[in-house]
């Protein structure tokens, strides 16, 4: 067995472990991650970064000593990501997506087909609700899997009960879990296409969903949340480009009251929108609240694009440690539209994991740049 890595994870929340998990996945690479969470008010493993490991036990035969909650240490052993449909119960409102940022990367490197139904919050605080991920994380990752997703029910915040489906089909099958020198070679022939995203490009066209639970349909929530975010990105648009903008709105039976609204402006001329050979779309979003009117949500959202525009940088801040993975494996550069400390802590363990393929990942203002040595 290799000699396992050891992670401190005093200074980040659960965003070290995902990470953790799925490049450790990836590479069969153990690691020992201590001092879980330790500088948060409730330190340790907490049910939904349980809810990560367990999934990931369940669907790799992996193995983890001290994964019980409040843990603030744990030993990780991978296993081989294997086909077939696996259920995930987060059991609150813990969110979805999150929960895929450990199965994504090993998942388009895994045995083959495999279908995840994941059960949690789809549209929750300190998360990417369900629609950015599907409209702006996903395209990226098509380079290397057909990925079709089902959002099922929305969960909102407390009582979550959303469901969704993520169904993947890789591109490069078997390489997770395999020697490394089996990775590297992989890895080797997909860097004959690098990575460039680092200019927007032509603005084609600003989508959206506006969603709210069906208690707030007579209040007209999701249409007064889509309005207020199309008449201000209109105005901004009227001084830069005829560029048309479309919001939808949508209203669905759940467990918990709750709304926001997800924008992402796409820049190609492709007929779905986004050139998957290439994506380049920025996202925004903003989730409801009982301070802030319909009208405050979408403004907030619109003006969180607006910014991602004006910055001229083709990754938004949201996305970039979502981009770090795919930059680990085919090199190459992404201009961010700001390094936050979420991308910062991916590129560590980037390097950290993938030391072995020869992989240099650095940063230079807001230029993520992959390089590799002989």
């Amino acid at each position: 067995m290799a000699t396992p890595l050891v992670l401190d994870g005093s200074s980040g929340g659960g965003q070290i472990l995902r990470y953790a998990l799925a490049f450790s996945t990836l590479t069969g690479q153990p690691f020992i991650l201590k001092n879980i969470r330790a500088s948060r008010p409730n330190p340790g493993l907490q049910p939904q970064h349980l809810a990560s490991i367990n999934a990931m036990v369940d669907w790799t035969g992996a193995a983890c000593e001290g994964a019980e909650i409040g843990s603030s240490e744990i030993f990780f052993q991978p296993g081989i990501p294997k086909s077939g449909t696996f259920t995930i119960d987060i059991k609150t409102a813990g969110s979805v997506t999150l929960l895929m940022q450990s199965l994504l990367l090993p998942a388009v490197f895994g045995e083959g087909h495999v279908r995840f139904i994941v059960r949690g919050g789809t549209d929750v605080q300190w998360s990417m609700p369900w629609d950015y991920f599907a409209k702006v994380v996903i395209p990226h990752y098509t380079r290397l899997a057909e990925i079709d997703l089902s959002l099922i029910k929305r969960g909102y915040y407390p009582r979550g009960g959303g469901e969704a489906a993520v169904r993947i089909t890789p591109k490069y099958p078997g390489v997770a879990g395999t020697t490394p020198n089996e990775i590297a070679a992989v890895l080797s022939d997909l860097r004959r296409n690098p990575l460039d995203i680092s200019e927007q490009g032509i603005l084609h066209i600003i989508r959206g969903i506006s969603h709210a639970s069906a208690d707030l349909q007579q209040r007209q929530v999701a249409e007064r949340q889509a309005r207020a975010a199309s008449h201000l990105l209109l105005k901004y648009l009227d001084r830069k480009s005829a560029v048309p903008v479309r919001v939808e709105a949508t209203y669905q039976e759940t467990l918990s009251t709750g709304s926001g609204i997800t924008l992402w402006a796409s820049f190609s001329d492709s007929p779905d929108d986004i050139n998957l050979a290439n994506p380049v779309v920025l996202g925004a979003d903003t989730l409801g609240r009982r301070d802030l009117s319909a009208e405050q949500v979408g403004e907030a959202a619109a003006s969180k694009l607006i910014d991602s525009l004006e910055s001229l940088a083709p990754v938004d801040v949201n996305l970039a440690d979502n981009l770090v993975p795919l930059l680990s494996v085919f090199g190459g550069r992404i201009r961010v539209q700001a390094v936050s400390s979420h991308t910062a802590l991916c590129l560590s363990l980037a390097q950290e994991f993938l030391d072995f393929t020869g992989i240099k990942i650095r940063s230079e203002g807001n230029l993520l740049i992959g390089g590799f040595s002989p």
